[in-house]
């Protein structure tokens, strides 16, 4: 048991020498960037469900004040942006006119792979479905990854720069089981 214990501290002490911040571990730091991602998950759906206000905070916690988003409609094969945008205010904007066509949305991120980790820089990828209701009842389906720099600056994770590469999205017809 004592090896046991010796070597899971010695695994910590390895990860917090690879970060070279002996007050912070890879896990600690982990954490905390997908925190950042998840933030901004919940701000998207906040604005897509009408919370305009909620979301808009949600970005302006979790997005650097000079973040910048570039969207790729053909994500499969991205050259230059489609649309750029600046700031997390205008970007909160973006996201309200996309989903005005929509009754609610619901975004879910996941398998998230990290390219990049440092004690104050992170470079992620993160798969994204996005699940919307349209008014006449059917379903809008979306795939899209999520290419994101992000910074700790004042002790802070914040998203610097979002590349969203949109691989498909169409509608279905659902009904509900009778």
């Amino acid at each position: 048991m004592k090896s046991m214990t010796k070597a899971l501290l010695l695994g910590a002490s390895a990860a917090t020498a690879l970060l070279g911040n002996a007050g912070c571990t890879a896990v600690d730091e982990r954490a905390d960037v997908l925190d950042t991602l998840h933030c901004l998950v919940r701000g998207n759906d906040a604005i897509g469900n009408g919370d305009d206000p909620a979301g808009t905070a949600l970005f302006d916690r979790c997005y650097s004040p000079d973040a910048t988003m570039e969207v790729y409609f053909n994500g499969k094969n991205p050259k230059t942006p489609d649309m750029t945008v600046r700031s997390p205010s205008k970007i909160a904007a973006s996201y309200d006119e996309f989903f005005r066509a929509y009754t609610s949305t619901t975004h879910v991120g996941g398998n998230t792979r990290f390219q990049t980790l440092t004690a104050t820089k992170a470079r992620t990828l993160t798969d994204v479905i996005s699940v919307s209701w349209e008014s006449d009842g059917k379903v809008s389906l979306g795939t899209a990854r999520y290419d994101d720099d992000l910074e700790k600056r004042d002790g802070v994770w914040r998203v610097t720069t979002r590349r969203v590469l949109v691989y498909g999205s169409g509608s279905l017809s659902i009904s509900a089981g009778e």
